[in-house]
């Protein structure tokens, strides 16, 4: 079973192709590029891209956390980011003492509170010209205190400690939302609810998912703070999209229709008669609709002409007495010719 494991993961510096020294725009455009290739909306007929992305998200997920990051250099956590046993027992031994700790500053606390009590109550006894004996005003606190000991026999009560959790999500599922079941560091499950249009770095809290409280004591929450992993296609600018689409010689010269992707599924466009390099088309309304929002944003479409991935000596032989026909400079007027 442990040699499965290896081969499933390995180590993310080696995943992403980056030296150890590698800083954060280098680890990040690695994935990017290592997404253009694997990502499964571009393989459709490659079974293994899947597994093979999914490899590299949990390598970027781990090197993009400067916190994660050098817990895993350091060795703390593996290449999943998850604790090491010794780490995950140091951390415990840590915790008992912390609460031991927070046990005794509760009971000092609550004498100083006490010693405070009693003090406050002599000076408010001796303001309002009180003339009892001294042995009658000893008796009058001691029936304070009988109260006050009373109090500590009732139930203490206090509200359990907040969790945090980092998830990373898919630039579409992010967009149009989605639930995601997460696993919690003590083992528990969580479907969370994605709300359309969540942005990186967003920050979702489930309320009273966190740690028990003590007694009676409500719960803590859950914060889960969230990554959007970069796309090979899309990129986000508030709520638009904008994307570069390669369009062919003959499209961008006669016009026709092409199917370009969006964050809601393939569309159909025309692409006008004389498109050029460049040439921005709108999409309206196929951008991203936060959620409550009132509009939805646009998408943008670049387009971008491709000419042909292998030589076409016909081709070229047509654009050789064409050219010869029909001289024209683009770059007139820029000074350079």
């Amino acid at each position: 079973m442990q040699e499965a494991s290896s081969t499933m993961m390995d180590d993310p510096y080696r995943l992403l192709g980056v030296p150890q020294a590698a800083d954060a725009e280098a680890i990040r455009d690695a994935f990017r590029k290592l997404a253009k290739t694997l990502h499964p909306d571009l393989n459709p007929s490659d079974a293994g891209a899947e597994e093979r992305f999914k490899r590299i998200i949990v390598a970027y997920e781990v090197l993009s956390d400067p916190r994660l990051r050098a817990r895993f250099d350091r060795g703390e956590v593996d290449e999943y980011g998850t604790e090491r046993r010794r780490a995950r027992a140091h951390a415990h031994a840590n915790a008992h003492s912390n609460a031991r700790a927070q046990g005794h500053a509760h009971a000092n606390a609550h004498a100083g509170a006490a010693a405070a009590a009693y003090s406050a109550a002599r000076a408010r006894a001796r303001a309002a010209g009180a003339r009892q004996a001294e042995a009658g005003d000893d008796e009058s606190f001691a029936n304070f205190f009988g109260n006050l000991r009373g109090n500590r026999n009732r139930e203490f009560t206090a509200r359990g400690a907040d969790v945090s959790y980092r998830m990373s999500v898919d630039f579409v599922e992010a967009a149009r939302g989605g639930r995601r079941r997460v696993t919690m560091a003590d083992g528990r499950t969580l479907d969370v609810t994605i709300p359309p249009g969540l942005e990186d770095g967003q920050t979702l809290r489930l309320k009273g998912q966190g740690k028990a409280g003590f007694a009676r004591g409500t719960p803590g929450d859950a914060h889960v703070d969230v990554q959007v992993l970069p796309h090979p296609l899309f990129q986000r600018q508030g709520n638009d999209v904008h994307i570069d689409l390669p369009v062919t010689v003959v499209e961008a010269l006669l016009g026709g229709r092409v199917t370009a992707p969006t964050v809601h599924g393939p569309v159909t466009l025309s692409v006008p008669r004389g498109a050029n390099n460049g040439m921005v088309l709108r999409l309206r309304g196929k951008g991203i609709a936060p959620a409550g929002a009132m509009s939805r944003g646009d998408q943008y479409v670049t387009l971008r002409v491709a000419l042909p991935s292998r030589s076409d000596p016909e081709f070229e032989a047509f654009i050789r007495a064409w050219s010869g026909r029909h001289p024209y400079n683009p770059r007139q007027g820029l000074g350079g010719d």
